[in-house]
């Protein structure tokens, strides 16, 4: 369970967070079974666009529109 969060681009603190482990614990866990991120070009499965394009309409009003 907590390779399914980290593969997907979680960070191992939240990781540990979200499973009510101790840090240490999924570090030294990670390094016994020699578990690597992933590198910069395996990522990119199109999560990216998807979340970009609903951040985007997400974005607060600015000044003028609130007072309108």
């Amino acid at each position: 369970m907590a390779l399914d969060y980290l593969n997907k681009g979680e960070s191992k603190l939240s990781v540990a967070r979200r499973l009510t482990i101790p840090r240490t614990t999924l570090l030294n866990t990670l390094e016994r079974i020699g578990w690597q991120p992933r590198s910069e070009s395996e990522e990119g499965d199109g999560d990216v666009d998807e979340r970009t394009a609903e951040n985007n309409e997400k974005k607060p009003l600015n000044r003028r529109r609130r007072q309108a």
